[in-house]
């Protein structure tokens, strides 16, 4: 090789690598600068989830009571506790009717029963506190104690009270009368009547009945009566609860 040709050889080796060191790169930022936005990422976004319905709410849902409108509200009258420590303190029988004579404490109502499993009705006595007086359209006489039962309504369904009381029912009355007897308002028993003799020349007792009466409380906090009545035929009957009892005591207008 001559030695021309090996210079311009070099010449031109020269000349390629002075122009290959002055290329650029252009950097990444030139590229987010530039008008030419990058390529949107293209992948398919993954769907939300629409959530079940919560398990709380469904229950919540299904347990939710109906109200019945067909249920029928029954009442039941209030207790009434008079009963337990009630009494008779007179009964009568007559032809076609027994009438009891109840001390029942703060009575107010009226009841609907059964004696011995003969029908009866109460009401409270007029004028009067703590009594109510039952009828049996039946004549009950001959028996001592008899079972009662009281119900607050006519149907029988609502029992207030069930139980015995003593009637005296069993001592032979006196002759009928065509004006109701006047008893204290006092404890007695049968124990404490007198009867009087009617006279043969009296047609009937109980005629312009007139009775004075003595109410007495002792210190000891005993009430006790005594009482004579008379009609038209004279001395008629009499309760005496005091008999020979000893004490102070002081005047009052009932014991009940």
């Amino acid at each position: 090789m001559s030695a021309r040709k090996f210079i311009i050889i070099v010449i031109l080796c020269v000349l390629l690598i002075s122009a290959c060191s002055r290329k650029q790169v252009t950097p990444l930022s030139a590229n987010i600068a530039s008008d030419t936005p990058l390529a949107e990422n293209t992948a398919t976004a993954v769907p939300s989830l629409t959530p079940l319905p919560s398990k709380t709410a469904t229950l919540a849902s299904t347990n939710t009571k109906t109200a019945t409108t067909t249920q029928t509200l029954t009442i039941t009258p209030t207790a009434f506790f008079g009963f337990e420590d009630a009494r008779i303190y007179k009964a009568f029988a007559y032809e076609e009717e027994t009438i009891f004579f109840f001390i029942v404490k703060n009575v107010k109502a009226s009841y609907y029963g059964t004696v011995d499993g003969h029908p009866l009705t109460c009401e409270p006595q007029q004028d009067y506190d703590n009594s109510l007086i039952c009828r049996s359209p039946l004549n009950l006489f001959g028996k001592d104690v008899m079972s009662f039962k009281f119900y607050a309504d006519e149907a029988k369904s609502h029992l207030v009270y069930s139980g015995d009381f003593a009637t005296a029912l069993n001592i032979l009355p006196p002759t009928p009368t065509i004006q109701t007897l006047f008893w204290p308002r006092a404890n007695f028993t049968s124990a404490d009547i007198t009867w009087g003799e009617t006279p043969a020349d009296c047609p009937a007792r109980g005629i312009g009945l007139v009775c004075e009466t003595e109410y007495r409380k002792y210190s000891d906090d005993s009430c006790l009566v005594g009482m004579t009545c008379t009609d038209s035929c004279g001395f008629y009957y009499s309760v005496d609860t005091i008999k020979d009892k000893q004490g102070d005591w002081i005047g009052v207008g009932s014991c009940w």
